[in-house]
């Protein structure tokens, strides 16, 4: 969870806000945008970095994510 939070943290502008909102599920808020394009940019960015494996230890781990856009 720490890791994918990193990763969600690294897709996003330092102004906008990620949080946990519980078990694995994540909300980002992205305010003050130029464009609405922005939002599936910064989406597939985010799926993009959690599309990497994450390496815990020895061991690789995939996972996969999805979006909401409200």
């Amino acid at each position: 969870l720490i890791e994918t939070a990193h990763r969600i943290r690294s897709c996003i502008r330092q102004t906008d806000m990620a949080a946990r909102l519980g078990g694995d599920e994540f909300i980002v808020l992205l305010p003050d945008l130029d464009e609405d394009s922005h939002v599936g940019i910064v989406s597939q960015k985010i799926l993009s970095a959690l599309d990497e494996p994450f390496v815990i230890g020895e061991q690789r781990a995939s996972v996969s994510g999805s979006v909401g856009i409200a």
